[in-house]
Order: structure tokens, then C-alpha cells, then sequence
């Protein structure tokens, strides 16, 4: 047979031998492997060929076939002797007959009668690696369940085809038939029937009705069982509508899959695509079955065969790949197969540089969203922005109405959107990580690239922050979609005031647009626009304005009219002190934080909005705690008293214990709520009965401050553990000594509790601590070491256990704080807090979750990712140095977030206002702040002197900081302007002294060290030509315009801190810290007079009246005067007040005074007239921020933003 036999019917006979031996028939690379040896080629002809490498078919799969054919064979096969040993076994064995299909006879066919062929497998699937599972599940209910449709659906690239072919040999044997059809070219209902009844070998009538047909279809499945693979049905699909809506042409094709998924016949349909047709639903049962293909798992990444044998991959690599690509095959051979090499085979190294191209996956992405319709890609928009996962409630608030089910249940056929179930039985829509990039890129370029008018229309969509997501969350949206709107916006508004334009007419557009059915989120995103630039709008009015997403957490807004605005979605100030204490209600979701200002507020934790604020003494609060049941709130304040709060009634606090000798420092209710038990500073520890009031015991437990206690479950012992490095466990009811742990002197205990253990009924009493740079869990009962974390704790400031004794939170004096797993002893996340060290640590007893405390600053962190959910803090800048300019009259604050503001009074609304607000020039990377401020007397320019030793000037013409380089080797202590407005005379800690001319933009001289410490005073002569310095080495020095020396004047005991020159220049007049006020000679620098001004602790300033005589500002420790120097008599005096005084300054003509005092009061007074100007604050976030009529305020927040500074009117 030699020479008569071709490779095709040897091929046929050699499959046909191998299904005797083995389920499935030779596969497409053995085929290749066959007619390679049977034209005599070699592997490695073989394999340069079919593009594999040499070694895989001559080591994998060469040996694995010869060894098959020997088998069915039955003699030994080899590649050199495979043609001999198949004509061989052709010759001796008889072909069996080849069955025959005999349909029956219908009006739509002619019954016909043909051999059925061999059908192949579309393409080789040899290489297909993983899908173990699923191949399993799916093998047994074709083969077992008797399946008759199954749809297989999935993501673009995940394998569909190839799972289905795969799936298709190894079931196939159980099939007499295998029909494998690609739909790519559409074809019609009727025209598919056809194809198949075709390949079927049974003819029919081209005109038939599509019912006959399927009748013929389905009749001749059963008698030729068939397995049939139709692949790229998501081509049948209307695009941009709902997933599995087919276009109108091919809609009879849900008549199609009914049949075949309800008649009876002894086949299976595989109907494969990225979509599902919609009638599934309504006919899936036992007998039709969906299966949604997801991306590959890391293990099943790892052993494709496309990687190369000297690949380098650790599994976590492996899972980020999986997780970074969406475990989709195709994917990730396309961006990955041809980087790999560049690296050197090492995929971690690889992954990072992919990871900084997000836009490599883009074109992919592009065509998988392509389909979607208007509604969907504003689901999928809104999830992308939110970058978490969201309920159908919190689609439709976005939305302003809900989306359709029918949309959503789309986006999760897609494979866009994965629906799952909360704890809380609350259904969230989340969206895969591989597409986040690419829709916020998307959104942006949209936004970005739109015409200014369609912009405000995209800013009206879509908010750039929510209120309601998480801090994590916001925190995003600011740096990368807030951040990259205002970067693209100041191309096309550069200057302050440009954008302060747009801002008010932008807004103003918005109060005129006509009221909609959805939200218009304009408002808010222009609101936080302003935010992030830093610009003011005092002079714009909110007035019925909706602040969707705004954040107005800064006091940026102060002066603002939101006077009829909707605060509902809308991030406000919060009042927080220093050294919050937090408890954490065990019943409601909610949170209580007391400080040192006497606050007491309760919070919602999901919204992070104010309940209500429990506001009845000033006295600092040091410890809080809630009761079991959540209803009751005790509170421990440094006067020694202790009050209820009964949250279940508006009532005010009561009072329980009020004879304390010492405060309390700790509190912890019984958990039958039958007893408070506290720690006071003293480590007494007190047991008192609730009912009663009676204190039940007054135990002196610790030697120092008690830290903590904390109670069993059953509330019969009491742990308690002190800074005397002791932890004591008590009887609760005899108030007896248990067991005492006395830790070393190096110990530094920080936290008790009651862990449980191994017997459930049973709890651990431990104690946490310091020891050896160490944390150490010790076992009270053996007072041994139980668990020692692994890495070094050199300090801490606060420690904190879980409920569970999961989890150990420590802070330290670096401002981190560490939480661990006890367990494990490994940690698992570190937090940074840039603000202060955290002296508060409580873990949430209903979630992982944990609360921090520093100053101004209360936090909420999710566990154990450490991802920040809620920020609770007080956005104060107090100011740093103030100064007066006049024309018009204004008052220039400096803050530290490197801001010079001013203020001015508004006569509309009768109050100070602040009018604008500058931010300071930055040089270098090196932080700096505002040392002095001094004003010109014409209104030119304002000079700031800094610590860096660097000068700025703002140009009060051009409204712009001048670009000139001014700068003294030290801190710049003292700034003066010439009458004239010419010149500027800068003096610095060194005791240098400098003179620059603004009239010609040029230094005319700097005199180093002419003091022996700073510089105090400046001020020069009414004709701009002499200038004279004071300094805190007691001295004066006087000086003329080109910096000659004139003389040095000493007479003062301390340092000289006033300068004044008279009217006629005649005489100089100075003011020191000994009391004293001299007169001195400008000719001369002779002493000519000295005054002691009577009850005068402190001399301030000294200016000039209108009758130029001398008056000096002075003041004790309660009271500030005006003294008329020569007639030696006080001519004002301001009222007495217990706050001391933190700033005294004049205006540049001396005819204003401005006095600030430690508790933020600022005043302002007239020196002809001896009588006050005004009185303003601006250390407070909304200080003259209207709020009259504002909706979506309880009235507890109103009276918040009313201590923050608000007013109604």
C-alpha cells in the first residue's frame, strides 16, 4: 500500500485506531507532528513550520503520541516507521461502516443519505492550560445532566472560544457529530438552520418557514446526536443598546435557542459570545444553562504556555498580573508577551513599567465598551469616578433618578460590572480594576477637550468630589480628577483674578439656569475649583444654589454668602480641639469626641455628619465612654465631675458624681450597665452603683495616673493598668486584689483587656506594653510573655486592642501609628499622621475598623488596610503677625499655610469681611513663615519679611508681588517704609541693617552686624532722609540716606522695641522693655528727656496725634492705654479683659490701633478719638459667612457653623 495510501486517509485511520485507546481522537498538533514524519521532516522542520519550538514537540509531544499509536496500534511506532506501521494496520483491518441519517420527510426537506465525515476541531488546542474546574462541571452536565443549550459568555479575550473548543474534545466522543460554525459573517435565522442542516448531510427547502425548519432541526439532532459550537454570537447584537438585544433582523433567533433549549433531542448547542440573548432567562432550567467565563486565576496564568522556560516570577507577581489585566489570556499575551524580554524575563520588573502605561490596555477597553448604550456608560462613569462600589440608592442620588434594572443587569452580562451582597444585605454594583484608568481618562479627555460653554455642561453631570465616599476616595478624586480639571482651566484663566471672574460668573449662570429633574452638580465642583486654587469669594452670594460634592472644609470661605444654599451633600468645618477623646457607640453607628475646649459632639460614622453637640461647661473633658446598650454617654471633665448624657431624649446632662479630688482620666460601664467604674489622675480607681449613685468602692490601685480599664465579659472582674508599670485585676462586687503584674522598671504598659481564648467560654486577661523596645502581650495569669511583635517599638503614645484581640494599634512619638496582627505576630499596616502625634486609639467594637485622635484631628481607618475612611478636622489658621494699611483701612493677617490676607469692613453688611487673600511667594523647598509686616504710608506696597531672611513686596498698584530679589543673612525682625513710599529699610536677628530704593528698583546699602542682636525697630525721619534702628542690645543707631552713621544712642535697660520720630524731625522718641520712653536729639543722639509711664507693664508703639504730640500705646497685664507722653496723663483706656494681649500695632499714619488678644478677640481703635473701630476674628473657619435660610442643616450643625463663625445675617 506504499505509495497508495495519502496522508489524509492515513490521518483518518490513525484516528480512528487512537479513539479505541483514548476518549478523544489526535489533536491538531499531532496531526502536525504526523504529516511532518510522514513526509520524513524533521522536529525541527516540523516545528519552524507551525510555530513551536524544537523541544516541545520532540520532548512533549512526540514521545506522548508514538506511544498512543503504539498502543492501538499494537506494535511499536516510531517517527521513522509511522507510515509503515499505519498502511500495515490499514491492510489488516476493515473499515467499519460509517453510520447514516435518514431524517424524516417534511414539506421543508428531501430526505438525503451521505457517509459522515471525520469533523475536526476548528484550531489546536493542545496548549490550553487551566479551567480545570469548569471544564469538569461543565463535561458532566453535557454528558451526565444530558444538556441541551449552553451559554457561554465572557469578556472580549478571556478564552471563550478557545474554553469552548477545548470543552468540545473532550466531549465530543459522546457526540456522533462535531459542527463548529463562526457567525462573524451574521447570518440569518433561517439561513443558519440551513447551514446546519447542511452539515448535517440533511437538504431542505430554501423557501421553508423558519418553524419547519427547526422542526427538521431538532428531529434530526435526535436521531444524530450532535454537538455544535456557534461562536461570536455578540455579532448578532444591536450595539449601543442593552446587552443581549438583538438587531431586528436576526430577533428570531430567541425562536432558535427556545427550540433547541426546550424540544427534546439528544444534542447540545454551545452558544458562545460576549452577550447573552435576553430570552435565557426566561428558559433556563435544567436542560439550558448560562456560564459566564471570568479572567484566568494566577495559578492558571502561570501555566500558559506562552511564557519562556527561563522566566523569572514570585506568586505575588503572578496574582498582580492576574489582577492588573483581569486575568483575560489574550490581553495579556499581547502586552506582556512581547515586553517580557526587555526585561530580562523578571515579570515584576516588567508589571512596574507596565503599570506606569495604563493607556496600553486602552484599544482593548475601547472595543469591550463599545456596545454600550447612553444609560450604561453613566453607570459605568459614576462607578469609575467613585472608584468603589455602589448600591442602586447611590446610583439614583447621583443620578437623580434610579437606573433601570434592566441597564444594570446589561452592564453585569458585559462583564462590566460585578454585582455582590453586602454583610448588610445592601446590593453594590462594582466595576473591574482594568477599566477604571481607561473611564476616567476617557471622561476627562471628554471634559478636557469640549468648548467652555460645554464644559460647565460636563461639570454639571458629574461631581468631582463625594461627600459620601470614603476619604481614601476623595482624597483620589482630588489629586487626580479635581487636580487635572483646575490645571487644564488655568491655562485659559492664569491670573487670581481671572479665575475669580470665572468663579462668579460661572456661578452666577447656575442661579439663572432653570430648575432641572437631575442634579446639577456645577455649583460644588466650582466651589471645590475654588478651594483648590486658593480663591475667595466674598463678594459672590450661593443664594439657592444646591453645593452638590462641595467641600467647604477650609477657611477659604469665610465671608461667603451662602445665605438659601442646599448644604444636604455638602462637607463642612468642624469644630475639634486638642487632645480629643473618642468613644465609639456599641449599638448605633456613631461616634462621641470630647476635648479641651469642653466639646462634647456626637457624629454619624458613615456620613460623618453632626448628630448633636452636648455643649454645658467649658471644663476640658478627659475621658468619655457609652454604655452598653448605647443609650447613656458618661463624661469625665478636669473639674472632677462626671454627667450623663441620655441620647434617647434632647434633655441636658445630669449629674452624677461632682466631690472627685482628682479628674478622671478613664471610664468603662459594667456590661450589665450596673456600675460606672473610672481612673482618676491620682490611680484611685472608683466603683459606683448606677441606680443609686452610690460609690460602691474607691480603691487606691496604681501609684500613679491610671491608663486604662477595661472589664470582663461577664462583669465580674475589672483589669486596670497605670504609669506605675503595674496591672492590677479586681473582684468587681468585693473590690479585692485578684492579681497584680508588676512589670519592670523599663515596662511601659499602655493597655489592658480580656482576650477571648482557645475554650470559648473562657477570656485572657493580658496586658500590653513596652519593654526592651519591644510590644509584649504578657499573660496576667502567669505573667509571662505571650505574644512579642516582631518589629522595634522605641516609644509610644497611646495602644489599643481590639474587642476581638485581633488586632494591637500602637502610636509613637514620630506621628505614626503601627496596627498588628497579635496572632501573627506581623504588622499590618503603618499609618502616617503629618498633623501630631495620636494620643487616642479606640478600635470600632461593631467592625474592623479604628478611630485616631491628635490635636484638631479625629480619624477613621479601615482594618487592615489602613485605608483612611472619615476625617473629622478643625480647619483653624490662626493668625501669625498682623499689621494695619490704610486707604482704605484694612487688616493683613499671615497664616501658615503661607497666606498674607486682608481684611475690610463691609458698610453693606456692617461687618469686617476679609477682601482678599494673597499667597506668599515660595523659594526653594525650605518651609518658611512670616516674621513682620509693615505698610506704606502713601498706599503703594506691603512688605513681608520672612524667617528666611527674605523680603517680599506687594505692589498695591499692579496687584502683584514684585520680582526682586530682597534678602538679609538672618531672620528679617523689623520692616519700615519711608513717608514717601521710596524706600524700605529691613533690619534682621543678626543685628544687620539694609536700605533698598522701590522708586528705582536698586539696594543702596546693608550694613552687617551694627547691632549686637536683633533688630527691633525701624523708622525713619518725615523727609525719607534719616533712618534709625532699635535693638535688643539696648541700643540706637542712627543713619542717613547714602548709610552713613550719625551717631549711637544708649541709655535704655533693655532692649529698645519703639521708635518714633517727631513732626519736625527735631527729636526721636524711644519705647523699651524696662518701662521707660526717652527723647533724644536727632542732631546729637543726646539724651534730652526720659518718662515712666505709671501701671505700665509693657510700651508698645509710640505714634503722633493730629497735634503731633507723642502718644504711647501701653498696657498691664488686663488693660491697654493711649498716654499722652509730654502732658504725662492717659487719654483712653480699653476695657479690661482677663485674656492677655498677643499683638499691638499702628497703622502706618498712626491714627488706628489694632490689639489682638490670646482668645482670638481682635480690636480696633482710634487714637484721636480714644474710641473703638470695630472688633473682628479670623482665626475661625467661616468668621462673616452668611447662613441665614440654608437648607439641609439639623439644627446641631447649625449651631456648630454658628461656633465656627457663621451668622444668618
Amino acid at each position: 500500500m506504499s505509495g497508495l495510501m495519502g496522508f489524509d486517509e492515513a490521518f483518518r485511520a490513525a484516528d480512528l485506531a487512537v479513539r479505541s485507546v483514548r476518549s478523544e481522537g489526535l489533536r491538531d498538533i499531532e496531526r502536525l507532528v504526523l504529516e511532518g514524519s510522514w513526509h520524513r521532516d524533521t522536529y525541527q522542520t516540523i516545528a519552524s513550520k507551525a510555530g513551536y519550538t524544537e523541544g516541545y514537540l520532540s520532548r512533549d509531544v512526540g514521545p506522548a503520541l508514538w506511544e498512543v499509536l503504539s498502543q492501538a496500534l499494537g506494535v511499536q511506532v516510531k517517527k521513522t516507521n509511522f507510515r509503515t506501521a499505519i498502511e500495515r494496520w490499514s491492510e489488516a483491518t476493515q473499515q467499519p461502516a460509517v453510520a447514516t441519517v435518514s431524517p424524516p420527510s417534511t414539506a421543508a426537506t428531501a430526505a438525503t443519505v451521505v457517509d459522515v465525515p471525520v469533523d475536526p476541531l476548528p484550531f489546536d488546542v493542545t496548549d490550553f492550560r487551566g479551567r480545570e474546574a469548569e471544564l469538569a462541571t461543565l463535561t458532566q452536565w453535557i454528558v451526565e445532566e444530558r444538556g441541551r443549550l449552553l451559554c457561554l459568555s465572557g469578556l472580549p479575550g478571556v478564552g471563550k472560544s478557545w474554553f469552548a473548543v477545548k470543552l468540545a474534545a473532550q466531549v465530543r466522543g459522546h457526540f456522533r457529530r462535531f459542527i463548529y460554525e463562526d457567525l462573524r459573517d451574521r447570518p440569518s435565522p433561517s439561513a443558519l438552520v440551513h447551514r446546519l442542516l447542511s452539515r448535517l448531510a440533511v437538504s431542505s427547502a430554501e423557501s421553508a418557514p423558519l418553524a419547519d425548519l427547526l422542526d427538521l432541526l431538532v428531529q434530526t439532532l435526535a436521531g444524530q446526536p450532535s454537538l455544535i459550537v456557534l461562536d461570536r454570537t455578540e455579532t448578532l447584537c444591536c450595539p449601543q443598546n442593552l446587552a443581549g438585544m438583538y438587531a431586528s433582523e436576526f430577533g428570531a433567533y430567541q425562536e432558535v435557542l427556545s427550540a433547541l433549549a426546550s424540544r427534546a433531542h439528544h444534542s447540545c448547542l454551545l452558544w458562545v459570545g460576549r452577550e447573552v440573548s435576553r430570552v435565557i432567562s426566561a428558559i433556563a432550567g435544567s436542560s439550558c444553562r448560562r456560564y459566564v467565563l471570568t479572567g484566568l486565576s494566577a495559578d492558571d496564568i502561570a501555566s500558559l504556555a506562552i511564557w519562556p522556560e527561563d522566566i523569572e516570577a514570585s506568586s505575588v507577581a503572578w496574582q498582580q498580573l492576574s489582577q492588573d489585566y483581569g486575568g483575560i489570556p489574550a490581553l495579556i499575551l499581547r502586552e506582556l508577551g512581547r515586553r517580557l524580554s526587555s526585561f530580562g524575563g523578571r515579570l515584576d520588573r516588567c508589571l512596574a513599567a507596565c503599570q506606569k502605561e495604563p493607556s496600553l490596555v486602552y484599544t482593548y477597553t475601547e472595543a469591550w465598551l463599545a456596545p454600550l448604550s447612553a444609560l450604561e456608560w453613566q453607570v459605568a462613569t459614576w462607578l469609575a469616578l467613585s472608584r468603589r462600589p455602589l448600591s442602586w440608592q447611590q446610583l439614583g442620588e447621583y443620578l437623580g433618578t434610579p437606573p433601570s434594572l434592566a441597564a444594570l443587569e446589561s452592564l453585569c452580562d458585559r462583564g462590566i460590572c460585578r454585582s455582590h451582597v453586602q454583610q448588610d444585605l445592601v446590593w453594590e454594583l462594582a466595576l473591574p480594576a482594568l477599566l477604571q484608568p481607561y473611564l476616567c481618562d476617557r471622561w476627562l479627555t471628554e471634559l478636557l477637550e469640549a468648548n467652555a460653554s460645554d464644559q460647565l455642561q460636563w461639570l454639571s453631570q458629574y461631581a468631582l468630589l463625594q461627600t459620601d465616599a470614603p476619604e481614601v476616595v476623595r482624597q483620589w478624586q482630588r489629586q487626580t480628577l479635581l487636580t487635572a480639571v483646575a490645571e487644564h482651566l488655568d491655562t485659559q484663566y492664569p491670573t487670581a483674578i481671572a479665575k475669580q471672574d470665572f468663579l462668579a460668573q460661572a456661578l452666577q449662570t447656575c442661579q439663572l439656569s432653570a430648575p432641572s429633574t437631575t442634579p446639577d452638580y456645577r455649583p460644588g465642583n466650582l466651589m471645590n475649583l475654588a478651594h483648590h486654587w486658593q480663591v475667595p469669594l466674598p463678594e459672590v452670594s450661593l443664594h439657592g444654589l444646591q453645593l452638590r460634592g462641595a467641600d467647604l472644609q477650609s477657611d477659604l470661605f469665610q465671608g461667603l454668602s451662602i445665605a438659601g444654599a442646599d448644604l444636604t451633600q455638602t462637607l463642612l468645618a468642624k469644630p475639634m480641639s486638642r487632645y480629643p477623646v473618642i468613644a465609639i457607640n456599641p449599638h448605633r453607628e456613631e461616634v462621641a469626641v470630647g476635648d479641651q475646649d469642653g466639646r462634647l459632639l456626637l457624629w454619624d460614622l458613615p456620613t460623618g455628619r453632626l448628630r448633636r453637640a452636648m455643649l454645658a461647661v467649658p471644663e476640658a473633658i478627659d475621658a468619655i465612654a457609652f454604655s452598653p446598650d448605647g443609650q447613656l454617654l458618661a463624661e469625665a471633665r478636669q473639674d472632677g465631675t462626671v454627667r450623663f448624657w441620655d441620647l434617647s431624649s434632647d434633655l441636658g446632662p445630669e449629674q452624677f458624681a461632682s466631690e472627685l479630688a482628682y479628674p478622671l482620666t478613664t471610664l468603662a460601664f459594667s456590661p450589665d450597665q450596673e456600675s460606672l467604674v473610672g481612673g482618676d489622675a491620682e490611680g484611685n480607681l472608683h466603683v459606683w452603683r448606677i441606680a443609686s449613685g452610690q460609690e460602691r468602692h474607691c480603691l487606691p490601685a496604681h501609684a500613679g495616673t491610671i491608663t486604662a480599664i477595661a472589664f470582663s465579659p461577664n462583669g465580674h472582674r475589672l483589669l486596670s493598668c497605670g504609669q506605675d508599670c503595674a496591672a492590677v485585676e479586681w473582684d468587681i462586687e468585693t473590690g479585692t486584689c485578684l492579681k497584680r503584674f508588676q512589670g519592670r522598671l523599663t515596662n511601659v504598659l499602655g493597655t489592658v483587656a480580656y482576650r477571648p481564648s482557645l475554650a470559648t467560654e473562657l477570656v485572657q486577661a493580658v496586658v500590653v506594653g513596652r519593654d526592651d523596645g519591644q510590644l509584649i502581650v504578657w499573660d496576667m495569669a502567669s505573667a509571662r510573655p505571650q505574644f512579642i511583635m516582631n518589629e522595634p517599638c522605641e516609644a509610644f503614645m497611646a495602644l489599643a486592642m481590639s474587642a476581638d484581640g485581633r488586632f494591637l494599634a500602637a502610636s509613637d512619638v514620630d506621628n505614626t501609628i503601627s496596627v498588628w496582627d497579635v496572632e501573627a505576630r506581623s504588622r499590618l499596616c503603618q499609618i502616617t499622621e503629618p498633623c501630631a502625634p495620636v494620643e487616642s486609639l479606640v478600635f470600632n467594637p461593631n467592625r474592623a475598623e479604628l478611630m485616631t485622635g491628635c490635636d484638631y484631628t479625629v480619624q477613621r481607618w479601615e482594618m487592615p488596610s489602613g485605608q483612611c475612611l472619615g476625617v473629622w478636622r478643625s480647619n483653624r489658621h490662626p493668625a501669625r503677625q498682623l499689621a494695619l494699611s490704610i486707604a482704605p483701612l484694612q487688616v493683613l493677617s499671615s497664616h501658615d499655610d503661607h497666606t498674607l490676607r486682608c481684611w475690610q469692613f463691609s458698610r453693606k453688611r456692617q461687618r469686617w469681611l476679609p477682601h482678599s487673600r494673597l499667597q506668599l511667594p515660595t523659594l526653594g523647598s525650605t518651609p518658611d513663615s512670616v516674621q513682620t509686616i509693615a505698610t506704606s504710608l502713601p498706599p503703594h506696597y506691603w512688605a513681608v519679611g520672612m524667617v528666611s531672611g527674605h523680603i517680599h513686596l506687594w505692589d498695591r498698584t499692579t496687584q502683584a508681588w514684585v520680582v526682586w530679589t530682597m534678602r538679609l543673612p538672618k531672620a528679617v525682625t523689623a520692616l519700615a517704609l519711608s513717608p514717601d513710599g521710596t524706600h524700605l529699610a529691613a533690619g534682621d536677628a543678626m543685628g544687620t541693617v539694609a536700605l533698598w530704593d522701590l522708586s528705582k528698583r536698586i539696594f543702596r546699602w546693608q550694613k552687617n552686624q551694627v547691632h549686637l542682636d536683633q533688630v527691633m525697630a525701624l523708622t525713619f525721619s518725615p523727609d525719607s532722609q534719616y533712618l534709625y534702628s532699635g535693638s535688643r542690645d539696648r541700643t540706637i543707631q542712627a543713619w542717613d540716606f547714602k548709610g552713613n552713621a550719625q551717631f549711637t544712642a544708649s541709655g535704655h535697660r533693655r532692649r529698645v522695641h519703639a521708635l518714633q520720630v517727631s513732626a519736625d524731625g527735631d527729636y526721636l522718641y524711644s519705647g523699651s522693655q524696662d518701662g521707660t520712653i526717652c527723647q533724644w536729639q536727632t542732631t546729637t543722639g543726646q539724651l534730652s528727656h526720659r518718662w515712666e509711664p505709671p501701671d505700665a507693664d509693657y510700651i508698645h508703639s509710640i505714634v503722633l496725634d493730629e497735634h503731633h504730640h507723642p502718644i504711647a500705646i501701653v498696657s498691664d497685664t488686663q488693660t491697654l492705654s493711649l498716654w499722652d507722653i509730654e502732658r504725662q496723663t492717659y487719654v483712653a483706656t480699653c476695657p479690661p479683659d482677663d485674656e492677655p494681649w498677643w499683638h499691638v500695632s499702628t497703622s502706618p499714619d498712626g491714627r488706628s490701633l489694632i490689639c489682638a488678644r490670646q482668645n482670638g478677640d481682635i480690636s480696633l481703635w482710634s487714637v484721636p478719638l480714644g474710641q473703638p473701630q470695630g472688633q473682628l476674628r479670623i482665626d475661625r473657619p467661616y468668621e462673616g459667612m452668611q447662613i441665614g435660610g440654608c437648607l439641609g442643616l439639623s439644627e446641631s450643625e447649625r449651631q456648630m457653623l454658628y461656633s465656627l463663625g457663621a451668622s444668618d445675617y
